[in-house]
Formats: C-alpha cells, structure tokens, sequence
C-alpha cells in the first residue's frame, strides 16, 4: 500500500498534494521532490531517531522563487451585510424628508436589525445603529414641529388681537364687493 507524502507550502503553510507544482492558495511555485528522495520518504526507517550523513544533501525540497507574484493573500469572507439594517438606515434618513413617518419605521427596523445581527453574526450593525439614531432623530423633531404648529393655532384661535387694525385697512375694505368679501374672510 503506497502512503501518500503531504507537503506543505513554505509560503503560506497550507497542506498540498505530493505532486504539486504550485501552492493552490497563494499560488507560489513548490520544490519538486526527486524520485530518491520520494523513495526514501516512502522507505521505512531503520535508524529511527538518528540523523543521517547525507542529510544536507538528500533533505527536505528547498522552495523555489516564484515566477510569478503570487496571487492575492487569500482574504476570509466577510459576514454578510443584514438587509433590514441598510433599510433601518435609509428609512432613518428619509424620515428627515418625509414628515418622520420613515423614521419611525427605521427606528423598528434598526431595533429587530440588531437583534438580528446578534443572533446571526451577520455584518450591519453600524447600519442598524446609524438607522435607529436617524430615525429617532427625525421622528422627534417633526414631532415637535407639529406640537409647535398645534400650540400656536391653539394661541391664535384662544387670544384675540392685542391692537385694533391699522387705518390703512378700511381703505381696503372699501375697495369694493368682491375685494371687501375677500379681505374680511382674513382680517
């Protein structure tokens, strides 16, 4: 039963085959084994723990420059960017643009994002925390526009003019029916 040699790139430290010319993960060129010495790593020891004298001569394969760069240093992927989170952002963003209403959806959406992303270890929480800020942010300040709107009709309607109209104004009065009808539905 033949066993096979494993050999490892002297570059990046992957296992490859025994016939392997070039490192399959960084692309360098390997030292090929002559036939001697792939028959004495096959040969069973008999001098077990002993070194040998023609070790120098006979040792492992010394690597090879490669011909070529090798390829790209391999890179582990990058966790997947949660889908919700960039939505909870954009929606935090248009909530500025949209009377708020986006904004408290993106705010949801940023709160079960990151839950998400915690139990999955997807990528994105920036996204979600950027999605809930936004729309907190914009939810509250259209929030407090509309208070301000609703506080000073409600002054308006409660508190009567402090100061009689101005004399210029009966002048326009006067203009005529249909500029009189009009003017006195404002003023």
């Amino acid at each position: 039963m033949k066993e096979e040699m494993i050999m490892s790139c002297p570059y990046c430290g992957r296992e490859v085959p025994e016939n392997a010319v070039f490192c399959m993960a960084c692309g360098a060129r390997l030292a090929v084994p002559s036939q001697e010495q792939t028959e004495q790593a096959q040969a069973p020891e008999e001098t077990a723990g002993t070194v040998r004298a023609d070790a120098a001569a006979v040792g492992e394969p010394t690597p090879c420059l490669p011909t070529q760069p090798p390829a790209y240093a391999f890179q582990p992927a990058r966790p997947k960017t949660n889908g919700m989170a960039i939505a909870s952002m954009v929606c935090g963003i248009c909530g500025f643009f949209f009377y708020g209403i986006p904004g408290i959806v993106g705010f949801t959406l940023g709160l079960v994002a990151r839950k998400k992303i915690k139990s999955t270890g997807e990528g994105g929480a920036g996204f979600a925390t950027a999605g809930i800020a936004c729309g907190a942010v914009s939810a509250g300040l259209w929030l407090l526009f509309w208070i301000a709107i609703i506080v000073a009709l409600v002054f308006a309607v409660a508190n009567p003019p402090l100061l009689p109209p101005p004399d210029w104004l009966d002048e326009f009065y006067n203009a005529g029916p249909v500029l009189n009808a009009a003017l006195r539905g404002w003023f």
